[in-house]
């Protein structure tokens, strides 16, 4: 029987993304977070920033949801904090029209999408076949995939009895790149876990 030692427990940073771990240096992101909060002096003061600050601000900051509306509302309890600022995914999640500027008691301007609008994905093969019309630009698209319906940590599976054949372009395949993207921005799909499984029918096509 071997004995395996338990992890360390995250640090506030390491949750935040700040530091990976409790040896690691700050990154650049928590380098520009500690540059607003202490000053951009705070490296020159050879002092440890304020973690208990830190946390303080993060806890003085809420999203509440308010049911009659259906939508958030940013709630800061510290007024040194004017706005904040979400990623653009996360904004559009949350609702706000503007998510690089969310203001203290702002209510969102749309309602939540929990899905991230992530209803279907496209697949793509490059260099595999023909490129066609996808919108005002050529792409190796092989088959838009929808996802509606869909029940987190299950198997979605999708068959297609009428397939998409494209012409394939080398004569001699080696290896088959394929690439699962959103089809809001084309951003690669971030499985977090499981395996996906993807069935290409080759034909012959006979010259006449």
């Amino acid at each position: 029987m071997t004995q395996t030692t338990p992890p360390a427990s995250p640090t506030v940073l390491g949750v935040m993304g700040l530091k990976g771990s409790r040896k690691e240096q700050y990154n650049s992101r928590a380098d520009k977070l500690f540059e607003v909060l202490f000053g951009k002096d705070y490296k020159l003061k050879e002092a440890t920033p304020n973690l208990t600050l830190l946390k303080n601000i993060i806890d003085s900051i809420e999203l509440q949801y308010l049911k009659d509306f259906s939508r958030f509302k940013a709630v800061f309890k510290n007024e040194s904090i004017l706005s904040i600022s979400f990623s653009p995914q996360l904004g559009y999640v949350l609702g706000f029209s503007n998510p690089n500027n969310v203001y203290n008691n702002e209510i969102a301007k749309y309602g939540c999408d929990l899905r991230g609008g992530f209803s279907s994905f496209a697949i793509y093969a490059k260099g595999l076949t023909e490129n066609m019309i996808v919108g005002n630009s050529l792409s190796s698209l092989l088959r838009v995939v929808s996802i509606s319906g869909a029940v987190p940590g299950e198997y979605n599976e999708k068959i297609y009895d009428s397939p998409i054949y494209a012409r394939v372009l080398p004569r001699e395949i080696n290896e088959i790149e394929v690439e699962l993207r959103t089809m809001d921005n084309g951003r690669l799909v971030p499985f977090a876990f499981g395996t996906v499984h993807i069935v290409l029918i080759f034909k012959k096509v006979i010259n006449f």
